[in-house]
């Protein structure tokens, strides 16, 4: 079984884009470049950030973006199908979405 990666190192490979394999039971996959991306900016603290691994052969890049709301933690996530067909296409997590997400999290 791997051992989980604190928060500082986690944000040491973010920060480095040093590579990251994921694994549950017999799937894994291979994450080559992990970079640091432009936050939405809402919530209490966030981070964003885009993952780049193979799946099948293909290159594939994962969007992501955590956001912390008091004690309520949301997560978000973009794929492109476009982009896993080769298409070139730009994408990430929408700020509009995230926003939208934290504007219900602070009435709740």
């Amino acid at each position: 079984m791997r051992k989980a990666l604190g928060a500082a190192e986690l944000k040491k490979r973010i920060t480095s884009g040093a590579a990251l394999d994921a694994a549950k039971g017999q799937d894994t996959q291979n994450f080559t470049k992990v970079a640091g991306a432009k936050s939405a900016g809402s919530g209490d603290g966030s981070a964003a950030f885009a993952v780049t691994g193979r799946t099948e052969g293909d290159t594939t890049t994962v969007h992501g973006e955590v956001v912390r709301h008091g004690a309520t933690v949301a997560t978000y996530y973009s794929v492109s199908l476009a982009a896993l067909a080769g298409r070139k296409d730009r994408y990430g997590v929408p700020a509009e979405t995230v926003k939208a997400q934290a504007a219900v999290l602070r009435r709740s």
